[in-house]
């Protein structure tokens, strides 16, 4: 089933929950909050191997 991550993040905006861009990083860019908040790159996904250009 997929999962709306942006209909989720747009309710967590409006509800005004704590740590709202942490849980952006998540669901969006798929970095654990842990990870984001001790600056630490995220270490169990390899990087893209398409180009971006």
């Amino acid at each position: 089933m997929p999962y709306d991550f942006e209909a989720e993040l747009a309710v967590n905006e409006a509800v005004g929950a704590p740590e709202h861009d942490l849980y952006v990083a998540e669901l969006r860019d798929r970095r654990y909050r842990g990870d984001v908040k001790s600056g630490l790159p995220s270490e169990y996904h390899r990087s893209s191997v398409t180009s971006s250009e």
